[in-house]
């Protein structure tokens, strides 16, 4: 199945009530702002959008589609088999979205999360998601927002899941 654009995807993501930022535009060697080369995929060209109308303006080229960590979510980053292999132990309303990155695994929790065995990522970062082009490669989903109804998980349940699965 192939998967949606990115003007498709934010749009879905604003909808859902997760603000995005619009990125650099990747073609998988370099990040563009413009015609201006910029050295990594984690800077916004503009402000956050919360409007499904603002998204066709921003993503009618291949943008990345950036997320504010610490809003609508906190982030745990992870090993990609951990991260699998502890989605698989959780299912119904347990279940959160999970995405796949060059850099490994990153789970959507509640914000406000407090791991005690895994990385938590800064709640000052932004996070790409799908399915935004990064210069290694791309950000999937595992376990995709539409299959939780857009719920976060809890962290303290997925890290104990992630242990179990250790």
């Amino acid at each position: 199945m192939k998967p949606p654009s990115c003007e498709t995807a934010a749009r879905e993501y604003v909808t859902r009530g997760w603000p995005v930022a619009p990125g650099p535009v990747c073609d998988g060697i370099t990040y563009r702002c413009g015609e201006r080369r910029v050295t990594g995929p984690l800077t916004p060209v503009h402000d956050r959008v919360r409007e499904p109308d603002a998204v066709r303006h921003w993503w009618s080229s291949p943008r990345m589609i950036l997320a504010p960590v610490g809003e609508a979510f906190d982030v745990l980053c992870m090993p990609v088999a951990l991260a699998a292999a502890a989605a698989v132990r959780l299912d119904g309303d347990r279940r959160c979205p999970v995405m796949f990155t060059p850099q490994g695994a990153r789970v959507l929790v509640a914000p406000g999360a407090r791991p005690r065995g895994v990385r938590l990522l800064d709640s000052a970062a932004w996070l790409p998601l799908p399915p935004s082009r990064l210069v290694p490669g791309s950000a999937v989903w595992w376990v995709s927002p539409a299959d939780t109804d857009y719920r976060v998980g809890d962290a303290e349940a997925f890290e104990e899941a992630a242990l179990e699965a250790a």
